[in-house]
């Protein structure tokens, strides 16, 4: 979410996006993002879902599926990418990302190397 979309959301919404944003990497369970707020959890899930079109759980996923393809450049493992961005294995990583991207991030990053490599040869020429 970006800072002005949050502008339209209740504080409590955007006190929960903040902190999955800050803490991502460290959270274990969506009940514990409303405990860290101090609000009900049910009633942070409902608001949240209602202002966001997205349960706590996806919006978690997305931010760390987003910041699992910032490190595809590096020399991290997938399973150490996992792990880095939050998830509690390699399997969750990979069922969580086919379900966002429709194909395994071992593909996604062999495709994402291809075309950085690909624009490297153009700009060179």
């Amino acid at each position: 979410m970006t800072p002005s979309h949050q502008n339209a959301f209740s504080p409590e919404t955007t006190e929960a996006i903040r902190f999955i944003e800050q803490h991502f990497r460290t959270i274990h369970s969506v009940k514990e993002i409303a405990d860290n707020l101090n609000l009900n959890y049910n009633t942070l899930r409902s608001l949240f879902r209602r202002e966001t079109q997205r349960t706590l759980k996806t919006y978690l996923t997305q931010i760390r599926i987003h910041e699992a393809i910032n490190l595809f450049p590096s020399e991290l493992l997938l399973k150490e990418i996992a792990w880095t961005v939050g998830f509690r294995n390699e399997n969750q990583f990979i069922r969580a990302f086919v379900q966002t991207h429709g194909k395994p991030p071992r593909e996604f990053r062999a495709e994402q190397i291809t075309l950085l490599l690909s624009r490297q040869i153009i700009q060179n020429y």
